[in-house]
């Protein structure tokens, strides 16, 4: 919207804004038809359009005037319209204005809403930024009083703008309350397909303009419109066509040389893709241009870098390759400017005349014509449009050049998120304040310029390229304002479409204004449907459109590095219903792949797509429930509550809190009592040296001291190395007297008043008791007196005498106390200054020297010495004080006073006392008594040196008892908290700033690590759908400073927080009031005026509510310093108490840890990739769970599974490894400093560490990862760590790969997984890990920390800078010194990696220049540090049992179980441990004889000795019996025979009762077996016949008929919703006749509880009865169709030699029924005279290895080859279906066809070969259209580390897919490795398998060791399906005779010359949807040829099908004639 839309020029100055003063007539009815009902506002550019939504507010003003919660919403579909329209309105009315563009990070937050919408009245803002916060319902629409939309035509019904998903979804008719809407545009109809009706329905509003044409033409003349015409460009040696063919040329050449240096395919596919549109713009510049304007454009473009050229451009592709594209560039300039030289173009640019092609193209010569013949006038303007941003940089350069034309001062104008580093919106609004002064007067625009800038109007508007829209060319005519103005199309004369569509314009304007003018105004409005999801919890709702873009955003806020970036991957296909969108998602999203519903286009089936999965994500916890991904910004600083009114940064991070007194120093003692009793403690003092006096002091107290202080000890440090060892000796209570009390508190005024506050004794009367209690009220009650202990009595008083000897001193004017104390004075007296004064009262009293102003102890009078002797040298004392002081002696006689200086108070618990030499002498001054004054009578020396260490004692206690009262509350919360110590609570609370001989800070380390784990741990468990960033914002959310400050204050924890050394001056005690009275309403006031002195004298200012100023962070500190403090006193239970009672959950479910062990299983598949047993044997952990081990290795790159890598996982092992070696450190090394311990645990949890351990251990060998980037990485790492001693010196070493550490600490989290967190276990693994980093040799500080203590301690300034490009930061760092300016840079993908690497270069050249750090190194502080035994502390919680969460069967007391296991054991005896590691069942044994389970089936253990595994029968079941199954009952329904293998994939299993495995484990395979087996079911017959008996009832009868306890049926599991709930049930039985053991059966899932219980019944039987030989039942009769009839097959006993015997075939059943039957008790088998039996032995196992292929023999199973469950089972799965459905198989003498399985199957056998392992590796397709593909692996014994791996086409039935891979298996062990076998037949019509296979389908021969994943040929699989599309259509049966497709014989010739198959591609779309024309392109890569492929591109076609043949037809012609 331009600023003409306001009435900008009719605006005048007024004291008060009122917009109506100004409004013309038109603007006002439109307002006024606005207040009444929605209106959309269709008026021209320059109409005054935003003067009416001005207006509008003006008039409903009312409804959003604060305090009102109603706002107004203003939007704006640009950042400059935004910015303009919010100045429009501050400019016009009196409102609140906020602007809000979406560039602020805070717009993600909802409490920065709260505070807008408070604030602001009208909020101005992009349409995103709205919807957004409507869908995360930041703000409400209920809220919204007005919406405005300018530029409204945006809204369309079938548009995806934010401005009709605004309206589409939260715009809902139903609701109470809705905003106005008010719309205004120039051109309601936008684009094809857009209608008014379209936007009036959208927007719920109607159209209106302006009726009265004429009142409108006088505000806005409307332009001249002329039309331009330019003749085509001739053909000719000079046409455009000739430089088309050189520039084709050029760019032929230059893909031939990317092909040859570009092996990966994407960045071929991307820099050709570069070099394309590269060429297609050279050449829109030659035929738009010329030829000047093409090397213009070439000049260009090859002066900007890849992502430049990708804006000119505009187009977007990654990896291109950048040289390639600048040699194009540059050899397309040469030919330009050679043809420009040649002609002396540059030198003729002055002279119009001369300008000719193709130099100028003859559209140029028009444009220049139009601007040279243009008039001059006044304040000329133009703008040319153009569409591309090259062509507008290129014509105004050009335009420029041309000196005629220097009237017209020319620039461009481009978009501002073009992308060009010259372009940004500062720069914009600089360009356009230019254009409006005149400065230039032409800009070359692109669309920009159309809408959304405040531009100038113009006189001329030239549209160089015609618009593509009616609305393009309404706004581009708008700029067209000023009076006679023209508007000019330059047009092709030999175009007709170009003038066509002049024409349509003019139309379809003129018919848009007839139909607003004419309709009628009876519109209804219906609302539109969204399909949305919504969280009813909050409101949030998301749209299926927004959800794109939040699926995008989650997708990028997933953990990834340089090596992996989490893509969407998006995929289309077609079903009967519509269009299904399948989504895979990033290995590390919590979801693995989703597909749509079946809708109409692809556009709505990925919005479908999308919608479901946002949906999905919430469920799982992954979004927030205003449906956003967890914020990743860094923890926010602490908000700032400080109650300071200081401005300094300092106080914002500090606030004001009340620090507790503790309760029992408080307790008073009431006047009106005649006697109190008080709790008297003994101060005992144990000086070392033991050569001073202290007299005995006493406490006393009201109440008892707590007994963890009634003891209390701590040692006093004094000077010169002294010490003072203090200890509280608890006595008897005594009995004070009013009176006593009263002398007790005047004594206890008066020693404060003499050590604290001396000066009042400079007076000649010193008051006492007259401190007003009722101001000054006291904090403490307590008394500290001189006491005379007989500590053989255990008795203590008071010492009275002294106490009033003291009071008795003249200076307190207390008569009546020195009456009392009155003594018989002697004669001798001295002379002091205030009067004689007896010799016993001088001596052991108080003096004060006023000349020197100093006080004095008197120890004793020198009667040998007077004032004449000597003082100093020659001088004597009476010359010295005459001379220094004035002072004449009047008694120089008089014997000298021996005197000691009164002390001054210090803290005596600090650190570390002087360290000077000792004093062994006391010092003694000699001072003539008449200079001094006696000033307390008795007050000795001895008594001062004790009142000197009893405020430090007193403060110590104090802080004692407020940890005491800590732990009080806290052991009444939790029983827990009685466990720690006080004096661990008080150093807890002590911090650093106290300067005590302890502090918090180490226990803060290992509360921090605690929290850490213990935090994450929970957070692990709990969610097991979030990925590793999200659990570390998580965790961070919980264990940040903020959060742990706010669960502080809310237990009052700050309130025991000892923050400040102790200062003497502010020791308040009874008789020494605090005299700072603090209340509420001073508060603020006292403590803010002392801020900025506080701050500068590192005190505090003490009040009577004993305020104090606490840091934030310290507060939080506390909390983990407490944490720390339980762990060491009381283990983690205790740690684990006090976090839940602050609020800190940190318990889990044992059932979810069991849970996510058993889930690990969908990683086993994954086995076959890497050494499970070396990986162990190198991590010293046997996993009972190998998933784990295998997650711990996947990277994230690697996607070709169902999901997941071990991100969650280092997310767990990063905990746990901090904490264990916090432990380590913290034990080892005792006596180290906080920050030392920090330090030395830097070094150790860091990537490097674990990176150098990672290689140690060679785990870098079994990192399963895609990408190739991480592979070299890594290897280059490993070379040089190999080659290279790692010392300091790492400048020169490659980057260390961060997965390399990753995995460390994956492992580590595996393990304490495995264990169910068994820290001792994982503590034994990290030590052995550790050992090498755990002996610090050559230690690093944090490179960037050790380069600031280097430069600080040299005053060196040190800067950093820092620079992002292309993904990759620039970090440059500069140290100015003296002597020394110096700088180094480094660059990675981290910026923290950049910053350490350019800090350790900087530090490097330091050293080289002699600076080094003046400090002791840590490796030297740890030399000399002795070292303890380490220990892991606190650990005390019992490990976690991952037992199976749903059924747990009993076993005996002593024995745990084990239930790693995949499936279940039968139980054993107590003592014996049971080797799980068979994938299926095994049976129990006794107590001494361990079983051998390493076959992949069962083995039967017996009691010593192990069993024979070939012998179908075990000990302990051969007694065993059963009915008859078919001799009695009936049938109620139809099974297979219980003698024919059954569905032994739905978990059939034995259990040891010590090994029980967690269904979860077998969860995914149920399911798949399921699926499996429906679909076998509804595509083969039954190979069973109709069974008289249910299994459950042959079950019992077993059970009845042995004497057995009956079968227990569990309901172990329900899965589904309600209406598709499906069962799955487990049956025990237990064998009496095998002690301690029983069996369990594990159904497949069932609808029915009924079939479900059946379906275990069937696996319980047939184990009883194939493989323990319960029963010898009669034959079974089975019927299958074949070719050529039906074959009834014969089911015998499970006892060799024959299992199955097939007959004849038969025209029928009935006629299969007529063969003789055999009795199976009786009849002979070698003797049999049955033409359906046979005789011969050797017959008769080769035909049991052919017709029963799915059992896996014994003799084939060996431990050490036998593959991964997984693979064994879809084998078996796979073996079975092909046995149940076989009519491949016939007996000898029969011709019958087999099938390509039976066949595989045979080849095995006879060479005694592994069986063929058979996996489905793809599944495509909806479910009722779902195609299989399959893959199956042979494994020849004869060839070393080699095997056969074919993949088959896809097809609707697994059987078929199985098919289709066993016959390239097949084709490829006949035609290629010479494997002998018969000559058979297939049973399928297809080529025969020695002829032409199909072998396009991916069969190959892999190595082992290099053996590759399905995945890698997914693209060419995904192309042989639909070229097998094509061929089954056209292609015959082999031996027709016919035409084959160019793709069957482009894939015949890849396969004929073993080259990969070919890969096709569609490259490209073009035409509208129901006209859709493909282009393909097939790439064929030939091995024979180095570094070359093959490319041909077919022509457009109007089916993908044909499209592909075109391609293919090429790619023959080219390898037939040019190649081949």
């Amino acid at each position: 919207m331009a600023s003409g839309d306001s009435n900008s020029e009719d605006h005048q100055d007024f004291d008060v804004k009122d917009p109506t003063l100004i409004a013309r007539e038109y603007q006002t009815k439109l307002c006024q038809k606005a207040l009444s009902e929605n209106t959309i506002a269709y008026l021209g550019t320059g109409c005054g359009k935003t003067h009416i939504a001005v207006l509008l507010i003006h008039e409903m003003r009312h409804l959003i005037k604060k305090p009102q919660n109603n706002i107004c919403v203003f939007l704006a579909p640009s950042v400059a319209l935004v910015e303009q329209q919010a100045k429009v309105i501050k400019d016009s009315i009196d409102v609140k204005v906020g602007i809000y563009c979406g560039s602020s990070k805070h717009l993600k937050r909802h409490t920065y809403w709260e505070k807008e919408l408070a604030q602001h009245e009208v909020l101005v803002m992009t349409p995103p930024v709205l919807l957004q916060n409507l869908s995360h319902c930041f703000i409400r629409i209920e809220l919204i009083a007005l919406l405005i939309f300018d530029e409204c035509h945006h809204a369309q019904p079938e548009s995806n703008h934010p401005y009709a998903e605004i309206m589409k979804v939260f715009y809902n008719t139903s609701a109470t309350k809705l905003p106005r809407v008010f719309g205004m545009t120039a051109s309601p109809i936008l684009g094809k397909g857009a209608s008014i009706r379209g936007l009036e329905s959208l927007l719920h509003a109607k159209v209106y303009s302006v009726e009265d044409k004429e009142e409108l033409e006088r505000f806005v003349t409307p332009p001249k419109v002329s039309v331009y015409y330019y003749d085509t460009a001739a053909d000719g040696p000079s046409s455009p066509l000739v430089y088309s063919s050189k520039l084709q040329a050029i760019k032929s050449q230059c893909v031939s040389t990317l092909v040859e240096n570009i092996s990966d395919m994407d960045s071929l596919i991307s820099s050709k893709k570069m070099l394309q549109k590269l060429h297609t713009n050279l050449c829109l510049c030659v035929e738009k241009l010329g030829v000047w304007g093409a090397c213009q454009a070439a000049q260009i473009l090859s002066k900007g870098d890849c992502l430049v050229q990708n804006e000119l451009m505009e187009m977007e592709v990654q990896n291109s390759h950048v040289s390639i594209c600048n040699s194009y560039l540059s050899q397309a300039a040469m030919i330009f400017l050679s043809d420009c030289k040649k002609d002396r173009t540059k030198e003729k640019l002055n002279s119009p005349e001369v300008l000719e092609e193709p130099f100028f193209s003859k559209k140029l010569l028009q444009l220049i014509n139009i601007l040279t013949n243009f008039r001059s006038q006044q304040n000329m303007k133009c703008i040319i449009f153009v569409d591309r941003i090259v062509t507008a940089i290129s014509l105004s350069s050009i335009l420029q050049s041309l000196q005629f034309l220097s009237a017209w001062k020319s620039d461009f104008l481009v978009g501002v998120n073009s992308g060009l580093k010259r372009v940004s919106r500062k720069s914009t609004n600089a360009l356009l304040a230019k254009f409006q002064s005149g400065e230039i007067n032409l800009l070359v625009a692109t669309k920009v310029g159309e809408e959304g800038l405040d531009i100038q109007t113009c006189c001329l508007v030239v549209r160089f390229d015609l618009p593509e829209t009616v609305a393009s060319f309404i706004q581009s005519r708008g700029r067209a304002r000023m009076p006679q103005s023209e508007y000019a199309f330059l047009v092709d004369s030999g175009n007709e479409k170009e003038q066509n569509l002049i024409d349509s314009f003019t139309e379809a304007e003129d018919k848009m204004n007839e139909e607003i003018e004419f309709r009628t105004s009876t519109a209804t409005f219906c609302d539109i449907e969204e399909k949305t999801y919504r969280v009813e919890l909050t409101g949030a709702t998301i749209s299926s459109g927004s959800s794109i873009s939040l699926l995008y955003r989650y997708c990028s806020k997933l953990p990834h590095d340089e090596f992996f970036k989490p893509k969407l991957e998006f995929s289309y296909f077609d079903e009967a219903d519509g269009t299904v969108c399948q989504i895979i998602f990033p290995s590390n999203a919590p979801i693995y792949q989703l597909s749509s519903a079946p809708q109409s286009s692809k556009d709505a089936a990925k919005r479908d797509a999308c919608l479901e999965a946002c949906k999905q994500l919430h469920q799982l916890g992954a979004l927030t429930h205003y449906l956003l991904p967890e914020r990743d910004d860094e923890n926010e600083d602490l908000e700032s509550s400080s109650d300071s009114d200081c401005s300094d940064d300092e106080d914002t991070r500090r606030e004001l809190h009340e620090m507790l007194v503790p309760a029992v120093l408080k307790e008073p003692w009431s006047e009106a009592e005649d006697s109190v009793h008080l709790r008297s403690y003994f101060v005992k003092f144990r000086p070392h040296p033991p050569d001073r006096d202290y007299r005995p002091f006493g406490l006393f107290v009201k109440a008892s001291l707590p007994g963890d202080a009634e003891r209390m000890k701590l040692d006093l440090h004094l000077a010169r190395g002294r010490s003072v060892a203090t200890e509280l000796v608890p006595f008897r209570t005594l009995l004070f007297s009013r009176d006593q009390l009263a002398l007790a508190e005047k004594f206890q005024e008066m020693f404060l008043k003499v050590i604290i506050d001396r000066s009042q004794f400079c007076s000649e009367f010193v008051p006492l008791g007259r401190i007003n209690s009722d101001i000054l009220a006291p904090r403490t009650y307590y008394l500290m007196l001189p006491v005379i202990c007989y500590e053989f009595e255990e008795a203590m008083v008071v010492d009275w005498n002294l106490v009033m000897k003291c009071l008795s001193s003249p200076i307190f004017n207390m008569p009546e106390v020195a009456k009392a104390n009155e003594l018989p004075q002697p004669s001798e007296k001295l002379h002091l200054a205030n009067g004689p004064k007896s010799v016993n009262d001088v001596v052991n009293s108080l003096i004060y020297v006023p000349s020197k102003k100093l006080f004095y102890f008197v120890s004793d009078v020198l009667s040998e010495k007077n004032a004449y002797s000597d003082y100093k040298a020659s001088k004597s004392h009476v010359h010295h004080f005459s001379e220094r002081f004035g002072v004449h002696l009047l008694h120089p006689k008089q014997a000298l006073l021996k005197a000691k200086q009164l002390f001054s108070l210090e803290n005596l618990l600090r650190k570390k006392g002087n360290l000077e030499p000792r004093e062994k002498e006391e010092h003694f001054v000699e001072l003539p008594p008449e200079i001094c004054e006696l000033k307390i009578i008795g007050f000795s020396k001895d008594v001062g040196s004790s009142l000197s260490l009893l405020p430090s004692v007193m403060h110590r206690l104090e802080s004692l008892l407020v940890a005491v009262e800590l732990k009080h509350l806290l052991s009444v919360s939790f029983p827990e908290g009685a466990e720690v110590s006080a004096s661990r609570v008080l150093e807890a609370l002590t911090t650093e700033k106290c300067n005590e001989h302890f502090s918090l800070e180490r226990l803060e380390v290992l509360g921090d690590a605690f929290l850490k784990y213990a935090v994450g741990r929970r957070l692990f468990v709990l969610h097991d759908a979030l990925d590793e960033g999200q659990l570390t914002r998580k965790r961070s959310s919980v264990v940040n400073n903020s959060n742990l400050l706010k669960l502080a204050i809310a237990n009052r924890l700050q309130v025991y927080i000892r923050d400040q050394s102790f200062d003497p001056c502010q020791f308040f005690a009874l008789g020494r009031p605090c005299s700072v009275v603090c209340k509420s309403e001073t508060e603020k006031t006292i403590h803010s005026s002392q801020c900025s002195r506080a701050a500068n004298l590192h005190m505090e200012l003490r009040c009577t509510k004993s305020h104090h100023w606490l840091h934030k962070k310290t507060i939080a500190d506390v909390v983990e310093s407490l944490v720390g403090a339980f762990i060491v006193d009381s283990g983690f239970k205790g740690a684990a108490a006090f976090l839940n009672w602050m609020g800190i959950q940190v318990e889990f479910e044992g059932s979810k840890v069991s849970h996510i062990c058993s889930a690990s299983s969908i990683y086993l598949p994954l086995a076959a990739q890497i050494d499970i047993a070396a990986l162990e044997d190198s991590i010293g952990y046997q996993f009972n769970n190998k998933g784990l081990l295998v997650q711990a290795f996947v990277h994230p790159s690697y996607t070709y599974h169902s999901g997941g890598c071990y991100q969650r996982l280092e997310f767990l092992g990063d905990a746990v490894l901090d904490y264990l070696i916090t432990s380590y450190l913290y034990s080892v090394y005792p006596n180290l400093k906080p920050g030392q311990l920090t330090d030395l645990r830097s070094t150790c949890v860091n990537n490097i560490s674990f990176a150098n351990i990672a290689i140690r251990r060679s785990f870098y060998k079994y990192i399963i990862s895609e990408s190739s980037g991480l592979c070299k990485s890594m290897e280059k790492y490993v070379m040089f760590s190999r080659t290279h001693q790692l010392t300091g010196n790492l400048v020169e070493a490659p980057p260390c790969p961060k997965a390399l550490g990753d995995i460390v600490e994956s492992c580590i989290g595996a393990i304490l997984l495995d264990t169910g967190f068994n820290l001792n276990h994982v503590w034994k693994t990290m030590l052995s890990f550790l050992d090498p980093v755990i002996h610090f040799s050559g230690l690093q500080l944090n490179p960037i920390r050790e380069l600031q203590e280097l430069s600080q301690s040299y005053n060196m300034e040190l800067k950093f800078a820092s620079s992002k490009k292309d993904n990759t930061y620039t970090v440059e760092i500069k140290v100015n010194g003296k002597d020394v300016c110096e700088h180094s840079s480094a660059s990675n993908f981290s910026k923290k990696a950049a910053k350490r690497r350019a800090a350790k270069q900087l530090i490097l050249i330091l050293k080289e220049h002699g600076y080094k750090s003046k400090s002791k190194s840590l490796e030297e502080v740890l030399k000399l540090t002795h070292k303890m035994e380490a220990k892991l502390i606190g650990y005390n919680e019992a490990p976690t049992d991952v037992n199976d969460p749903y059924a747990t069967i009993a076993y005996n007391e002593k024995t745990p179980t084990d239930v790693s296991a995949p499936f279940a054991t039968i139980a054993y005896n107590e003592k014996t441990p049971t080797d799980v590691s068979a994938p299926f069942a095994t049976i129990g044994y006794n107590e001494k004889t361990p079983t051998d389970v390493s076959a992949p089936f069962a083995t039967i253990g017996n009691n010593e000795t192990p069993t024979n595994v070939s012998t179908p029968y075990a000990r302990g079941f051969d007694i065993l019996k059963v009915q008859d199954s078919c001799t009695s009952g009936s049938s109620s329904s139809k099974v297979n025979p219980l003698g024919v293998q059954l569905h032994r994939s739905g978990g059939i299993k034995i259990n040891p009762i010590m090994q029980k495995s967690s269904l979860c484990d077998t969860r995914e395979y149920q399911t798949t077996d399921k699926k499996d087996s429906d679909n076998c079911s509804s595509d083969s017959q039954n190979p069973g016949r109709s069974v008289k008996k249910s299994a459950k009832s042959l079950l019992f009868e077993i059970c009845a008929a042995n004497g057995w306890k009956p079968p227990i049926f569990v309901c172990c599991k329900e899965t589904g919703a309600d209406h598709l709930k499906e069962f799955t049930f487990t049956v025990i039985v237990k064998p009496d006749s095998l002690e301690k053991c029983f069996i369990e059966a594990i159904g497949k899932p069932a609808g029915k509880k009924k079939e479900a219980a059946e379906h275990a019944a069937e696996g319980a039987v047939w184990l009883l009865r194939e493989r323990y030989g319960v029963s010898k039942a009669k034959p079974g009769l089975s019927y299958f169709a074949d070719a050529e009839g039906t074959v009834c097959q014969k089911v015998l006993p499970s006892d060799p030699p024959i299992s199955q015997v097939l007959c004849d075939t038969q025209s029928s059943q009935e006629a299969c029924k007529q063969l003789p039957e055999q009795d199976d008790a009786t009849e002979d088998l070698k003797t049999s005279t049955d033409s359906n039996c046979l005789n011969d032995d050797n017959t008769r196992r080769e035909l049991d290895k052919i017709l029963v292929p799915t059992v896996l023999k014994e003799q084939w199973s060996n431990s050490e080859e036998v593959s991964s469950f997984r693979d064994a089972r879809e084998c078996q799965l796979i073996g079975k279906k092909d046995d149940s459905c076989c009519s491949g198989s016939v007996t000898p003498g029969h011709s019958m066809k087999k099938s390509a399985t039976s066949i595989l199957f045979e080849f095995c056998a006879a060479n005694r070969w592994k069986p063929p392992l058979f996996v489905c590796c793809k599944e495509t397709g909806a479910s009722h259209l779902k195609e299989f593909t399959y893959k199956v692996i042979v494994k020849p014994d004869g060839l070393e580390k080699c095997l056969i791996e074919a993949i088959g086409k896809p097809a609707g039935k697994k059987k078929e897919a199985a098919t289709h891979a066993a016959e390239g298996a097949v084709w490829l062990l006949r035609e290629h490795f010479g494997v002998c076998m018969p000559n058979l037949e297939l049973s399928s019509k297809v080529h025969p398998l020695g002829g032409e296979p199909y072998r396009s389908e991916g069969s190959k021969i892999k190595q082992t060791g290099q053996m590759s994943s399905f995945h890698e040929t997914r693209e060419c699989q995904q192309i042989v399906k639909q070229v097998d599309d094509c061929r089954s259509s056209d292609s015959q049966t082999a031996g027709c005779s016919m035409k084959k497709s160019s793709k069957s014989q482009l894939f015949e010739i890849c396969a004929a010359n073993r080259w990969k198959p070919p890969i096709f591609v569609c490259c490209k779309e073009t035409g509208a949807s129901h006209l859709k024309e493909f282009t393909y392109k097939v790439i064929v890569k030939p091995d024979s040829v180095e570094k070359c492929i093959i490319e041909a591109i077919g022509r457009p076609a109007g089916k993908k099908k044909e499209a592909a043949e075109n391609a293919a037809k090429g790619a023959v012609w080219l390898l037939k004639d040019h190649l081949l």
